[in-house]
């Protein structure tokens, strides 16, 4: 009989496949910790990315139009400050009116007698107004209405004219929400005494001054008032009126044949 050959096999144990190629039961690899920087991130090397973002913030930013538009808001408001600074008017006689008070004359009538006179008498007189006379005059002569979107907030004060050397200041006093709104324009003769015009130097609303009747919103009212007044400066400008002479505190006015 043959012998039974026994052959010996070598075994070969295969490494088992883990995590990260380690075999089963090793301890495990521990990552390296992430490097913590306070302030500043280092500059990287050149050429080599660092991986650094800065911060996003979701705070809103301030745009040029947005700080135009503050800016603007802050003019505007200025502005509407400065319209309410009334300029001083204790000085002028008749203002504040007095309630119940006449003017002693009507004025127009005056004026329509003297050239009445200068016509049919062939008579030379010379009339002297005051300035309180003018302004009781013209606030009685005007209608105190007010018209617009703010009519109902609005009350109408008067006119009043401060009468200076060979100068004229004309104000309309108005009160908005309680608050003083005057409007003015400043007056005076410019040319050869035969030939001199009444032309308007100056005009403006509360603080704000401008060079001659430049703002039409100032200047509405006392087109108006001229308006209102057409008889009596039409009886000034009459040919029998040969000067008028403004002095402080009073108008006079010559009427010859």
């Amino acid at each position: 009989m043959y012998q039974k050959r026994v052959v010996n096999k070598k075994v070969v144990k295969k490494k088992a496949a883990g995590i990260g190629g380690r075999s089963p039961g090793a301890a495990p690899v521990k990552a390296a910790p992430e490097k913590v920087f306070f302030g500043a991130k280092p500059k990287p090397k050149k050429g080599v990315p660092s991986g650094y973002q800065p911060p996003a913030s979701d705070a809103p930013g301030l745009g040029f139009g947005a700080v135009l538009l503050f800016l603007f808001a802050i003019a505007l408001l200025a502005g509407v400050v400065v319209c309410f600074i009334p300029p001083d008017l204790t000085a002028i006689s008749g203002y504040p009116p007095a309630p119940g008070k006449t003017a002693p004359q009507n004025l127009l009538r005056r004026i329509d007698d003297a050239i009445s006179g200068a016509y049919i008498d062939k008579k030379e007189s010379t009339l002297t107004f005051t300035e309180e006379e003018i302004n009781i005059y013209l606030n009685q002569r005007l209608k105190k209405n007010q018209s617009g979107p703010l009519a109902s907030a609005t009350e109408i004060e008067g006119v009043f004219c401060d009468l200076q050397a060979d100068s004229a200041n004309l104000y309309v006093v108005r009160s908005v929400f309680g608050q003083p709104l005057v409007i003015f324009t400043s007056w005076a003769f410019e040319g050869d005494p035969a030939n001199q015009k009444f032309v308007c130097q100056e005009s403006g609303i509360g603080a704000i001054k401008t060079k001659g009747a430049s703002l039409q919103p100032v200047m509405s009212p006392f087109f108006r008032l001229s308006e209102t007044c057409a008889r009596e400066i039409g009886a000034l400008q009459d040919v029998t009126v040969d000067r008028l002479r403004i002095e402080e505190g009073k108008l006079i006015v010559h009427v010859q044949p």
